[in-house]
């Protein structure tokens, strides 16, 4: 168990989280494969000395993941319900990986992440979606089922990987309806609008001086998918309603310091919605297209 402020404690991607978050409150870790493994046996050679036994080492991995955290601490003392109360976020998950021989290893993380109805202010993701006079409540109705999962394995001597992510919000018709502010009176949700996905590779990976990594994914999310203040702040500026591409480039010059060049380009994934918070207040889906290019350069202390 851990609590304070601390390093997401999930297996996820920048779909849904973004990695520079480090949530506040409690997370709750069991390893089953560790609970439940059985001891190995020490021997003895002829001269009675102790032979220490090697323990068979599984190819599975099984651990539940769980974090109860404070979003946005609110006044009790407001006459508007969701103005008083805070703002937390729960999330569980099940995470397994199976290694099929020494270089090929899958991994597949169920979960479910549910938000209250609470207000939210101040927060500063590129595109924020706080509360107005016209929304109170901007956590509410984001009940997230999660998919995320990856196939690593060895490609011409180097780590590589297929890796994937998938959000389907359940209450998303509702959640439609406050981004709209219940009067899109030309508006009609779509399945499309619930739904999150990402799909991509990456070679190589940054450890240790000359090391590099290339990494392309395609991604999209719909306006009542997931939480415009939670997901990646980079691409599409963090807007909803957005489908698109990222590359990205990087090179360790040393065993701390690494350069990256990243592109981004993301669109529309529905032309037609216009209205509410979509193009008007928090505007969480009010572009057309957005194209980023990046320039990093990361120390590690």
């Amino acid at each position: 168990m851990t609590a304070g402020k601390f390093t997401n404690p999930f297996y996820t991607t920048e779909l849904v989280w973004d990695s520079d978050i480090t949530p506040n409150g409690l997370a709750e870790v069991i390893k089953f494969d560790k609970l439940f493994a059985s001891a190995a046996e020490d021997g003895f050679d002829k001269d009675g000395k102790t032979i220490r036994a090697k323990k068979a080492e599984s190819p599975w991995e099984l651990s539940l993941v769980a974090g109860q955290f404070l979003f946005d601490d609110n006044l009790e003392n407001n006459f508007d319900n969701d103005e008083s109360t805070d703002a937390y976020l729960f999330q569980t998950q099940l995470l397994g990986s199976y290694k099929f021989g020494k270089d090929v290893k899958v991994t597949f993380a169920p979960g479910w992440l549910v938000e209250n109805a609470g207000s939210l202010s101040g927060l500063q993701n590129s595109q924020p979606f706080n509360d107005s006079p016209n929304v109170s409540g901007a956590t509410r109705n984001i009940s997230l089922l999660l998919a995320p999962g990856e196939v690593s394995f060895k490609l011409a001597g180097h780590k590589a990987k297929f890796l994937w992510d998938f959000a389907y919000n359940i209450e998303g018709s509702k959640r439609y309806n406050d981004i709209f502010d219940l009067v899109a009176i030309n508006q009609h949700h779509e399945t499309v609008d619930d739904i999150a996905f990402l799909a991509g590779f990456q070679f190589g990976e940054n450890k240790k001086g000359g090391d590099w990594s290339l990494l392309a994914y395609y991604r999209q999310a719909g306006v009542s998918s997931i939480d415009p203040n939670l997901n990646d702040s980079d691409f599409a500026a963090s807007r909803l309603n957005t489908r698109g591409f990222k590359t990205s480039l990087a090179y360790n010059f040393t065993d701390f310091a690494v350069g990256a060049l990243t592109w981004q380009y993301a669109w529309n994934l529905r032309d037609n919605l216009v209205g509410g918070q979509a193009t008007g207040g928090a505007a969480i889906a009010d572009s057309n297209d957005v194209s980023i290019l990046q320039v990093d350069f990361t120390l590690k202390f």
